[in-house]
């Protein structure tokens, strides 16, 4: 089952917005959270309920709706926006703002069909390839195949990317775990998830045991419990 994916629509009249999302309704993948015709009000609906998707109606006599999209693009790094405008040379004055695509007015039923089939196909990939995390106001982006491990710590869990790059996420190692069980990654201890690419050998001693993990010639050693070492070892038999 597909996942739903959530829409802004930013336009210049409430009637606009209304023909729009009676267009966008047939498309069960799509769900149309907010709406607004106020660039600021725009603004704060983006940044707190952070939308897959982006619809947004310009007009270039209004330079606001760059505020805006400078505001997005600083704040939350992967909402696909859509502009819709009338003039298709407005597209290059557009491309510093990274959209996703462009329906230029008046725009087909097919037109748009083009469009979501490609926004939802490439959202969903996004969804499946990436990892998402808060910190200080900030949504960072990060590649799953970057992560090496996730550390249980102080009542968070860290993302630990490299040696000077970590994150904090509040999803909890179990949470974590059914996330990313297909996706390689291996519970080795309460305290840790590892990502298996990285991991090269495991240390045993009488007082304990270490999954060592390599990744660009840094090391790192993580817990790991005497039944996990057990189970790896049926996995790589």
């Amino acid at each position: 089952m597909k996942q739903v994916l959530t829409v802004l629509i930013i336009a210049t009249s409430y009637e606009y917005i209304e023909n729009l999302e009676k267009s966008l309704a047939i498309y069960a993948e799509l769900r149309v959270i907010d709406k607004s015709i106020n660039l600021q009000e725009a603004a704060e609906m983006a940044l707190q309920n952070k939308p897959d998707i982006i619809f947004c109606q310009i007009e270039f006599d209004d330079k606001k709706i760059f505020s805006l999209l400078e505001t997005l693009l600083n704040f939350y790094q992967y909402p696909a926006i859509v502009f819709i405008h009338s003039n298709k040379d407005y597209a290059y004055e557009t491309i510093k703002y990274r959209p996703f695509d462009y329906l230029i007015e008046p725009f087909s039923d097919e037109d748009l069909r083009l469009v979501v089939h490609k926004l939802t196909a490439q959202v969903q990939t996004h969804r499946k390839n990436y990892f998402i995390v808060s910190l200080q106001g900030y949504e960072y982006v990060i590649k799953i195949d970057d992560i090496i491990f996730f550390q249980a710590q102080d009542g968070e869990v860290k993302v630990v990317l490299s040696k000077n790059e970590s994150y904090f996420t509040n999803s909890t190692i179990a949470e974590l775990e059914k996330t990313f069980y297909h996706r390689n990654f291996y519970k080795t201890h309460r305290s840790f998830l590892i990502n298996l690419d990285y991991l090269r050998t495991i240390k045993r001693t009488k007082l304990k045991s270490e999954a060592v993990l390599i990744k660009a010639n840094e090391v790192f050693n993580v817990k790991i419990t005497d039944l996990i070492v057990n189970s790896l070892r049926k996995i790589f038999r």
